[in-house]
């Protein structure tokens, strides 16, 4: 988390790393912070692949998170 974090502070318009973070976040377990971060590369580049691969997962997980 910490490297996708100072690669969004050096570089804050790469959607790459905003949805490498939101990534890193999902791996942790940390799906609102994953949110914040997929909105950020969203805004910055709606077709990213990372992003909708992770929001893709993100979806899933909450899916999974309510059934429970």
């Amino acid at each position: 988390i910490s490297t996708y974090q100072k690669a969004t502070k050096a570089e804050p318009e790469n959607a790459d790393g905003w949805a490498g973070l939101g990534n890193a976040y999902l791996g942790s377990g940390d799906l609102a912070a994953a949110e914040r971060a997929f909105g950020k590369a969203r805004a910055i580049d709606p077709s990213n692949a990372t992003l909708q691969k992770g929001m893709e997962i993100l979806n899933r997980a909450r899916q999974g998170a309510q059934r429970n």
